[in-house]
């Protein structure tokens, strides 16, 4: 604080064995940052635009559960760009839900971290960074071979095991 140190306390014989008011010192909590990432599941680990998630504040058992209180606001968040970072947090325990993955990703199972703890020895900026990572959603690809001449969508065996079709992704 500005003020670190208290106005004069003065003893003398008017006062002497009486109780003297207390001075108290008042020292602020250093705000914190909780930061998630969103990343996908591939060697590159690239950021995933659209994801959101929700921070709760845990309600003192140290587990993710239904008394826990949803971190308001600003609620549900959307990482934008593949990250979000929740700031101005006070000392406790918190944990993070993905609760929407991006077009084309699965959730990640669990979809929930934690516990991230904020206290005297870690606040005051950045105290976690934490990485979600989806897996991309199976795709199946039906090819159906028609017959150009007679317009009939079912070819025989014959003619399906003679068939070629190439297929390839483009990064």
């Amino acid at each position: 604080p500005a003020d670190r140190a208290s106005d004069p306390i003065v003893i003398n014989a008017a006062n002497a064995g009486t109780a003297l008011g207390a001075t108290v010192f008042e020292d602020p909590r250093k705000d914190s940052e909780i930061t998630v990432e969103k990343r996908d599941t591939t060697e590159n680990g690239d950021l995933l635009d659209g994801a959101k998630f929700k921070l709760w504040l845990d309600d003192g058992d140290n587990a993710f559960d239904a008394g826990d209180t949803l971190v308001t606001p600003p609620g549900e968040v959307t990482a934008t760009g593949g990250t979000y970072t929740w700031s101005g947090l006070d000392f406790g325990t918190y944990f993070i839900e993905e609760t929407v993955a991006p077009t084309g990703f699965d959730l990640p199972n669990p979809a929930v971290k934690g516990p991230f703890t904020i206290n005297a020895d870690n606040a005051g900026g950045l105290a976690f960074t934490v990485v979600f990572t989806d897996p991309r959603k199976p795709t199946t690809l039906v090819v159906e071979k028609v017959d150009a001449q007679y317009a009939r969508g079912l070819i025989t065996d014959e003619e399906r095991h003679e068939s070629i079709v190439n297929i390839w992704t483009e990064a």
